[in-house]
């Protein structure tokens, strides 16, 4: 949770107790889905995915859907910002989360069946914002991303 920084990790703690007493030599993988709620984008702004331009990214159900910086629709609960897989902010919060939920395995035999985690982001956990269409192929303008210390790509792209 951006505001509490709690964890959640209720899916995992019926199923791999169960796995576990079913057959203690299994062996899973956990697949963790490394995207960022709209809260956490909300006090980060600076980890959403820009254009060139500095226009945001957005997704609908899941699947970039272009940019734009017009608000999002709150009734549409499908519809959020894309964000950047390159942000400290969401680095770091995927870096703590895997910490936590290591430390909170340590607390149960049922770690024991856990032989690794696949890390997974975006639509199709690729870790790419795309968009099918004409203007396809997109790159990372947003803050987080510069190509010296100390400049940002969407100031130094507008100001030439």
């Amino acid at each position: 949770d951006a505001k509490t920084g709690a964890f959640d990790f209720s899916r995992i703690e019926e199923p791999l107790p169960r796995i576990h007493h079913a057959n203690p030599r299994a062996r899973v993988e956990l697949s963790i889905d490394t995207d960022p709620t709209p809260a956490f984008l909300e006090a980060h702004p600076e980890s959403i995915f820009c254009n060139v331009r500095g226009e945001r990214g957005r997704i609908s159900n899941g699947a970039f859907k272009g940019f734009g910086n017009q608000p999002l629709d709150p009734k549409n609960t499908h519809a959020s910002w894309a964000h950047s897989y390159a942000s400290r902010p969401w680095r770091a919060a995927v870096e703590e989360a895997m910490r936590r939920l290591c430390a909170y395995l340590k607390t149960t035999p049922a770690s024991n069946i856990v032989m690794g985690f696949r890390l997974a982001g975006g639509m199709d956990g690729q870790f790419q914002q795309w968009q099918y269409g004409p203007d396809n192929g997109h790159f990372d303008y947003s803050d987080g991303v510069s190509p010296t210390a100390g400049v940002s790509f969407p100031s130094a792209r507008r100001a030439s």
